[in-house]
């Protein structure tokens, strides 16, 4: 995978050389990993601080949160990026040491401007980018102060962990986000799209979650992705909302984040919103009819399973009508070892539907994308029965 040929490069550009690291430069690594993760949860003290001027946080940055950050992106790219033009460019704001930046190049796109504050993240990135043989430009800015930024049209702007450190201790914050979001449409072109990938923390999933319904309400920009819904997040104000993606880490990466006692990184966990001007919409499309309930429509899971004291299996599911409960009763997973082998047909990417809504059921994940028919209307929620219909639209 692309992301364990890069370590050799990320390794080079903090040591000088990509030879495996040193007992003690492991060691001083892992500890610091350990350390910038408690400076970015609690009360996040070291959020939009300039912490990788230290070079051992620099070296714990690259060669573990580099490589989270890149799969992260990726993620998202990947399902966007084919729907857009091939010959564009990209803005990828608050760059950084360019995770984003060369996620956007390895799935296609031809030029990135990267902007940062920092002017020694944005040459360190210049380096990791000549080290892969490919041509960024990058552009100093400092949002905060009000800068402006480059000139021009962009088919894509991906925005990588930042929202959360802008006006991070002002009271205004989300408001001053969502005018910020807002502002980013006289640079996108009008297909274009608007990425935001934030850190799968409550605080910042929430505040997240807050900025999306300043744009729900504004109905400037139409959220693609993850919603299908476009009213208030139902998730709000006490629940959030992320994504957790499956990953094989490169070993170091594994054994980083081993010795740092944080986590050996077997998933990637993030929030994130896909935004597109509502103007790009067609004005023919048929809004969604609600009048028959959820039945039909698409939904998220966006829980991992939870188990009742009344014995049911539920996950949550939310779509245009809301956020609610989807549930079947947990003996039926022995159950399906005694039906007919015949009746057992396992979902798969692209909508195959099993013959047994239980199979569905019980194989669901967070960030799969069903609809249902045939469910049975609970106190909360609905439950699987025999003769409902589960399929997965999408598998992540």
């Amino acid at each position: 995978m692309i992301d364990r040929a890069y370590l050799s490069i990320l390794l080079e550009a903090w040591q000088g050389n990509s030879s495996p690291l040193q007992k003690e430069d492991l060691f001083r690594i892992s500890q610091r990993v350990r350390q910038i993760s408690r400076g970015l949860t609690g009360v996040r003290q070291l959020a939009g601080s300039f912490y990788l001027e230290d070079p051992i946080s620099l070296g714990a940055y690259l060669l573990y949160y580099w490589p989270i950050s890149y799969r992260a992106a990726s993620f998202i790219l990947s399902s966007i990026l084919p729907r857009l033009k091939k010959s564009y460019t990209a803005l990828d704001i608050g760059a950084g040491a360019g995770p984003f930046t060369l996620a956007l190049i390895d799935h296609g796109v031809k030029t990135v401007v990267a902007c940062d504050r920092n002017a020694k993240t944005l040459n360190l990135l210049k380096r990791i980018a000549y080290r892969r043989n490919v041509s960024i430009s990058t552009y100093l800015i400092d949002l905060e102060k009000g800068s402006a930024l480059p000139k021009g049209l962009f088919p894509i702007i991906t925005l990588g962990n930042l929202l959360n450190e802008l006006w991070k201790d002002d009271p205004d914050r989300i408001r001053r986000r969502f005018l910020f979001v807002k502002s980013l449409l006289s640079s996108l072109e009008p297909e274009g799209r608007i990425v935001i990938l934030e850190p799968a923390l409550s605080s910042t999933s929430k505040e997240l979650l807050q900025v999306r319904d300043l744009l729900t309400s504004d109905g400037t920009l139409f959220i693609e992705a993850p919603c299908f819904r476009q009213e208030n997040c139902p998730a709000l104000p006490e629940g959030t909302c992320h994504v957790e993606v499956p990953w094989e880490p490169p070993s170091l990466v594994r054994e980083i984040g081993r010795r740092a006692r944080v986590s050996d990184r077997r998933s990637v966990k993030f929030s994130y919103l896909i935004l597109r001007p509502s103007g790009s919409l067609s004005n023919t499309s048929t809004p969604l009819s609600l009048s028959n309930g959820p039945e039909g429509l698409p939904h998220r899971v966006v829980s991992d399973p939870l188990t009742s004291k009344s014995g049911r299996v539920r996950y949550l599911v939310c779509g245009p009508c809301g956020r609610f409960p989807l549930s079947a009763e947990k003996k039926k997973i022995q159950n399906l070892s005694e039906r007919k082998p015949g009746s057992l047909i396992p979902p798969r990417r692209g909508g195959c539907l099993s013959l047994d809504p239980y199979t569905v059921f019980f194989s669901l994940k967070r960030g799969d994308v069903v609809v249902f028919q045939g469910v049975e209307k609970r106190e909360t929620g609905y439950g699987i029965r025999e003769g409902s219909k589960l399929r997965i639209l999408n598998r992540e």
